[in-house]
């Protein structure tokens, strides 16, 4: 039975502009944690801390890229990457009253245990979930406290 691919296209991450202050208190946190470090003599943890601050500040500024996803009888595409169905394990969709649709999909690999896939306002979700029950089980599955912490921090 051949299904018909499903595609839509998504932003890599819902994007809340940052204003100045966000980036002082930044700012603030992490000279702290640096002098804090560097009184302490542990130098090179006060400049991992610098860089991995100034990174977090590039990466708040970049708005998201439009990400294309399909669905077909192989496996989930995410632009041109393919994860065919043998190393996925199970899928669940979540039901935000409030937030984005996302798709949740366990994978078999080490390196991306846990794809996390936002959902457009294009696709139906019965439509993924019929798709994917053809190759895969239904699984609750919840998404990871660093990623909620992320949203909520404005990732």
């Amino acid at each position: 039975m051949e299904n018909t691919p499903l595609k839509w296209e998504a932003e890599e991450y819902t994007y809340r502009e940052k204003t100045p202050d966000w980036f002082y208190a930044l700012g603030i946190i992490a000279v702290s944690i640096a002098g804090t470090s560097i009184i302490f003599k542990n130098y090179l943890f006060g400049i991992l801390i610098l860089v991995a601050t100034f990174s977090l500040m590039l990466f708040a500024k970049r708005k998201p890229s439009l990400v294309s996803f399909e669905l077909n009888d192989r496996g989930l595409r995410i632009n041109r990457l393919l994860y065919p169905y043998s190393t996925l394990e199970s899928f669940w969709l979540t039901n935000h009253e409030n937030g984005p649709q996302k798709l949740l999909i366990q994978s078999k690999k080490m390196l991306s245990p846990l794809l996390i896939i936002p959902l457009g306002e294009t696709i139906n979700q019965e439509e993924i979930r019929s798709h994917l029950l053809n190759f895969l089980k239904e699984k609750e599955q919840n998404e990871p406290i660093a990623e909620k912490i992320m949203e909520r921090l404005g990732f």
